[in-house]
């Protein structure tokens, strides 16, 4: 009793208040519902509070804080929703750190190793403003020595439009030295799913084996190879998260770590050869997105995760799209379900539901393929037997049991079960 669960839709927030509960099963619950439209705005909008540029549109609330290294503060669905970010306000009310920890949200580091940028003062000058688009530009700043030595100078663009979630950046960094340089750039961000740090968050990015999902696990890291040009950190309790997008090419390696408050994916830029006075510029775009419990596939104008648990696809718009969308389950080159939508109008931040009839899987090698226009992507996934289930299941304790303590007993078992 005294506690809201909050339901967030695209046009609306439905609130349920518990009034009575009981504590013994079966639980009965009163209590009463409360609902608002949510906040929205009609194109692009850039506001000036107190030294932080805000920039908003349908489907994006930003908060850029020049005096604190340009960093990204804030990014919602709206300004009424929750932060995907972690922000230290606390740090932030008292002024300028000590750590670039302090203060959470994106910041950006020059070189391979945390050094100046995270703490600069800029100014800045609105290059662009109307209901279409939006450009601001953070001045060039002074010189900065590097930690590994070194000298550069920095210079930011935000850009949003009106048919967009994303935040589009540039940095750019300046050679300040005599002689040509290989300039690093990476990203430290701080984020929040869902508004909360939890089990059901999932990181989602491509290697050479495919889209990998990450769970959420504090303390665990990894430095992993990157093959495509997005990632996410998705809640897939409360379906919304971050969406990152850049080059493929510009990373070759994301470094994703998990804390107990916050979990980030730095974006690791491969050097680039910068001749004296000039610059090199590193580009990203970031979204909040809502509608999806991870990302298996990145086109042009739609994210999507294909299920293979629930047997269905769910597509979120990232631009204004009209298109045929077809998903199907086949197995040894038979389709044995199909569900298709011709013509679905979407807009940025709605999504599309396809789901199968198809009830039970029988053991062996499936295939679901999302066909979105001209564009296929399939995902293959394996349906095992119970017994090999609960034997696999049964393998990856012991082996979690023989990490912490190994023995000749626990050995066997392992040996008996995988025959290795």
């Amino acid at each position: 009793p005294g506690s809201n669960v909050i339901f967030r839709f695209n046009e609306k927030t439905v609130v349920f208040r518990c009034q009575k509960a009981q504590s013994f099963m079966p639980v009965f619950i009163e209590g009463t519902f409360t609902e608002k439209a949510n906040k929205t705005v009609s194109g692009c909008r850039m506001d000036n509070v107190d030294g932080k540029i805000i920039l908003q549109n349908p489907y994006l609330y930003a908060v850029i804080l020049p005096e604190f290294g340009g960093r990204i503060a804030e990014l919602r669905l709206a300004s009424d929703t929750p932060n995907q970010l972690v922000l230290n306000k606390k740090t932030l009310a008292e002024g300028l750190g000590q750590s670039y920890r302090d203060y959470g949200g994106i910041e950006y580091n020059p070189g391979m190793y945390q050094g100046a940028g995270w703490q600069i003062p800029y100014t800045f000058d609105v290059l662009k403003k109307g209901k279409k688009e939006i450009v601001v530009r953070l001045n060039r700043s002074g010189k900065y020595g590097l930690l590994r030595g070194g000298m550069v100078s920095f210079e930011i663009f935000y850009r949003i439009t009106a048919d967009s979630p994303f935040l589009e950046t540039e940095v750019r960094l300046f050679n300040e030295m005599d002689s040509n340089a290989k300039l690093a750039f990476r990203t430290h961000p701080e984020f929040m799913a869902g508004g909360d740090c939890s089990m059901p968050d999932i990181c989602s990015w491509q290697t050479p084996a495919g889209v990998t999902h990450m769970k959420y696990r504090p303390g665990h890291s990894v430095y992993a190879p990157n093959t495509g040009n997005y990632f996410s950190w998705i809640d897939s309790v409360a379906g919304e998260g971050i969406l990152q997008t850049f080059a493929s090419a510009a990373i070759p390696k994301l470094y994703v770590w998990c804390g107990k408050e916050c979990y980030n994916a730095e974006l690791h830029f491969e050097p680039v050869a910068t001749a004296p006075g000039k610059f090199a510029s590193f580009k990203f775009a970031t979204a909040p997105v809502a509608g999806l419990g991870r990302v298996d596939v990145l086109a042009g104008d739609f994210a999507a995760e294909i299920n293979e648990e629930t047997l269905s696809a769910n597509i979120l718009a990232l631009k204004p799209l009209k298109k045929d969308f077809v998903l199907e389950l086949t197995q040894k080159g038979k389709v044995l379900s199909r569900v298709e939508c011709k013509g679905i109008s979407l807009v940025p931040q709605k999504s599309l539901e396809l789901k199968l009839a198809q009830k039970k899987l029988a053991p062996g090698n499936w295939e679901m393929t999302l066909t979105a226009g001209k564009e296929t992507f399939v995902k293959k996934f394996q349906v095992k037997a119970k017994e090999k289930l609960r034997n696999l299941q049964e393998l990856q304790k012991l082996k979690k049991q023989y990490e912490k303590s190994p023995n000749p007993a626990l050995r066997k078992k392992i040996f008996d079960l995988s025959g290795k």
